[in-house]
């Protein structure tokens, strides 16, 4: 039985006037009855089809007339939600509602507006009962899928495994749950199939769409080792444990020529044998992404102060940078002699943007590099390009690396510095760049929501905004401030009075005035206001003026 009522009654001898009618007594009609005039109440037994249709304008039709009775004692409400009051959703446009069960739920709609424009129903035919839509409505599928996993690049760490560095779907990830598997594929031998193991860097890392994946390929057996090549494949089954159909998609993600697997095999015996100096450097360095709009002059600073901490005059550095965006034209031409010298390898990334995750992947592209410098270099360190790393006297990285060359990281405390303070230094010749003048550094290092008790020298982790070396040989993945998952234990977290990085957040940003305030020595009463959170310490300064006089000649006139 149905219970409706049309044109809603202002005393109890309205509702006296009116019946209560069988589903088979609603005639349908092909006019359509304005939302304002119409207030539909329901409660439904034997009830098989029901529709009311919307349009976007704020109009509501039926397809039927009711002229009877209803209990008001029964009646389901539609009055509009007070947040829905003239502010009526776009999903409402032409929506279906149907109802075959115990009531009729239809959306919130505005009663109140002035102008409520008719709409047209689908044209129907007088069957006798209510009608069932003609046409059923299917979604459109726009913009980019959210794929469940975009690889990057492909590595192979030994006989039996390659690592398969990408992203993965947040949203696939936690309602699809994907299965991947490993396949090796060579000309004359049966396909060897294997089960992924997925190494999730940091999942949802701030609420972003995609998020860091290590896909691991491990077979059970060595794969490829005669040296005739071969194609490692990965495939992906989607929606698994859910009632729709399946579908299995499979990528080549690495093809190996012939013989390049006797290369990686003389390496790994190389290694063994002589150790970690046999390989062709002693650092890499791998960059943040390069996006937006940066500063290159301060990238060439930054570099030419790197690349002497680095032992770069004896060849023993290699750096890489992630563009997506930010290397210009005009900063690549100042970063040029280095790039002629093969001293920097440009990764260019720029179609990122279709597959957005935090940071403009950096994550994705600090385990890229990881896995890259694996047999290329005794230690890869990461920090970003507003930050100079520096060992105070008396050690020297050098030192302080051999001292712990068996560990498989180790750690820098982050000390704040002001891009915006600066000082002429004595000598004119000292006071080329921008980064030269910058003197003033916070009294300790940074250390973010920590306890009283924390001792922000010692500040580790994410909240220490620490950055660190590792040994890319021991470690499997890792995370912008902290190391995901070493292969052994012995990792170090040094203090920040042996090893910081001076941090000069913000400062490539194009937008921000470098050395705006120029504070003179000795201080004055009228500017010791705006540097009490700073001291002096100019050591960082010293040796960007000692790297630019070194590196004259590479650097020309710049």
């Amino acid at each position: 039985m149905v219970q409706m009522y049309a044109n809603p009654p202002s005393s109890s001898s309205d509702i006296a006037r009116v019946k209560t009618l069988n589903a088979s007594d609603i005639r349908t009609r092909e006019t359509c009855l304005n939302l304002r005039e119409f207030i539909l109440f329901a409660s439904i037994e034997e009830f098989t089809e029901f529709s009311v249709c919307y349009n976007l304008l704020k109009t509501a039709t039926a397809e039927y007339e009711v002229d009877d009775t209803i209990d008001p004692m029964t009646r389901i409400s539609v009055s509009p939600a007070p947040s829905y009051v003239g502010n009526v959703p776009e999903f409402y446009n032409d929506a279906y509602i149907n109802a075959s069960s115990e009531a009729i739920q239809v959306p919130d709609v505005d009663l109140h507006t002035q102008s409520l424009p008719n709409c047209t129903c689908a044209q129907s035919q007088d069957s006798g009962g209510l009608r069932k839509a003609e046409e059923p409505r299917a979604l459109q599928p726009l913009s980019f899928a959210l794929y469940p996993y975009a690889k990057f690049s492909t590595y192979r760490l030994s006989l039996n495994t390659f690592f398969v560095v990408g992203l993965t779907s947040a949203v696939a990830r936690a309602f699809d749950t994907p299965v991947y598997n490993c396949q090796w594929k060579q000309r004359g031998k049966d396909l060897v199939i294997t089960n992924a193991e997925m190494i999730y860097i940091k999942y949802d890392e701030n609420r972003m769409p995609f998020v860091p994946s290590i896909v691991n390929c491990t077979f059970p057996t060595a794969v490829g080792e005669d040296g005739n090549g071969g194609v490692l494949k990965l495939a992906v089954t989607i929606k698994p444990k859910r009632d729709s159909p399946t579908g299995t998609v499979t990528a080549d993600v690495l093809y190996e020529s012939k013989g390049a697997v006797r290369s990686f095999n003389d390496t790994l015996k190389t290694l063994e044998r002589d150790g970690a100096a046999s390989l062709p450097y002693k650092y890499a360095f791998c960059g943040p992404p390069m996006h937006g709009k940066i500063r290159a002059e301060w990238i060439l600073g930054w570099l030419t102060y790197h690349y002497n901490l680095y032992e770069g005059l004896e060849g023993k550095v290699r750096f890489f940078f992630y563009n997506v965006g930010g290397l210009h034209p005009e900063g690549r031409r100042l970063l040029d002699p280095f790039i002629q010298a093969g001293v920097i390898e440009v990764i260019d990334a720029l179609d990122e943007w279709y597959y957005p995750a935090h940071y403009h992947n950096q994550v994705m592209f600090i385990n890229d590099c990881l896995h890259r410098t694996r047999y290329l270099a005794q230690w890869t360190l990461f920090h970003d390009f507003d930050e100079f790393l520096y060992i105070p006297p008396p050690l020297t990285l050098a030192t302080l690396l051999q001292q712990n060359e068996d560990r498989p990281w180790m750690t820098f405390g982050s000390m704040p510095a002001s891009w915006g303070l600066c000082t002429d230094r004595p000598e004119p010749s000292t006071n080329k760049w921008p980064v030269e003048k910058m003197v003033w550094v916070e009294k300790q290092p940074e250390c973010r929501y920590a306890k009283m008790s924390t001792d922000p020298w010692m500040c580790t982790g994410p909240l220490g905004r620490r950055k660190y070396v590792v040994n890319p040989r021991k470690v499997l993945a890792s995370g912008v401030h902290v190391i995901s998952l070493d292969t052994e234990a012995g990792g170090l977290d040094l203090n920040g009075s042996v090893g910081r990085v001076h941090h000069y957040h913000g400062a490539l940003a194009l937008m921000n005035r470098l050395c705006g305030t120029n504070v003179s020595l000795p201080i004055s009463a009228d500017n010791s206001s705006d540097i009490s959170r700073y001291v002096f310490d100019d050591a960082v300064a010293r040796d960007i003026t000692k790297a630019r006089e070194l590196l004259a000649p590479l650097l020309g006139e710049v």
